[in-house]
Parts: structure tokens; C-alpha cells; sequence
């Protein structure tokens, strides 16, 4: 990708990090719908809908059309919204309980741990025993 040249603040005009910024979305995320295109030219759709003066009767049916069209694309978003809050929930239910059983195994090492070091002295102890009880039958057979 080419690295953008200016970058023009508050005009919004030709800012060559959007048309970046807009590329990296649509290889991200393609679309076929001219809204998304950022050559987009508003004249252009509204001539293409209306090319002629004549066409102009079908004002109302073609505003009812996008009316319709708006409403089914607020309804996915409020959809999409939706998903992702429950998603939300539920990545943040299974960290937390991911983070109690982390904690919990945790508290089962720390008892193996302790388990462990009173295991070893108790056989540091036996061996003790042994090497006395040793001598012992040494100094009584010798």
C-alpha cells in the first residue's frame, strides 16, 4: 500500500490516510453496496434513479423504497449490537470463570506443595530412624 502524501484536517477532502483507512475495510470487510465504495458520488445515484424528468413522478415510491432499506439496516445494526453485548457477557463470564479455576488450581498446588514438604521430611525422619535402628543392630552384632 502506498503511504499517504497529506493529510488535510477539518475539510475532509482527498485525505489520503481515510482513502487508507477505507481500503484497509474493504479488503477487510468487502461489500458490493455502492454506499461502501468510497468513490461513491451522491449526483451519480440520484441521476441514476431519476434520469429523466418524467422519472421524477416516482419520487415517493423510490423514498418509500429507502425508507425500507433504512429500516432493515437500523434493524441489522440494532442486531449486531445486540450479538456483540451478549458476546461481551459471556467472553466476560468465561474470563472470570477461567480466573476462578486458575485460582483454584492454584490453591490445590499450594496444598501438594505443603503436602510435599511434610511428606519429605517425614521420610527424611523414617530414614533417620533407619540409619539409628542400623547402628544399632550393627553395634549389637559386632
Amino acid at each position: 500500500m502506498p503511504t499517504p502524501k497529506t493529510v488535510k484536517d477539518g475539510d475532509g477532502e482527498g485525505s489520503d490516510s481515510s482513502k487508507l483507512i477505507s481500503l484497509a475495510i474493504a479488503d477487510v470487510l468487502p461489500s458490493t453496496d455502492p454506499f461502501d465504495s468510497p468513490n461513491f458520488d451522491v449526483i451519480a445515484m440520484v441521476n441514476n434513479y431519476f434520469p429523466t424528468e418524467l422519472s421524477l413522478s416516482s419520487v415517493e415510491s423510490t423514498a418509500d423504497r429507502l425508507s425500507e432499506r433504512m429500516n432493515k439496516l437500523d434493524s441489522d445494526i440494532l442486531d449486531a449490537v445486540e450479538l456483540q453485548s451478549k458476546t461481551g457477557t459471556a467472553a466476560k463470564r468465561d474470563l472470570e470463570e477461567a480466573n476462578k479455576a486458575v485460582a483454584q488450581l492454584s490453591e490445590k498446588l499450594e496444598r501438594i506443595t505443603t503436602k510435599s514438604a511434610a511428606t519429605e521430611n517425614m521420610v527424611r525422619e523414617i530414614c533417620s530412624d533407619i540409619q539409628t535402628l542400623d547402628n544399632a543392630k550393627r553395634n549389637l552384632t559386632s
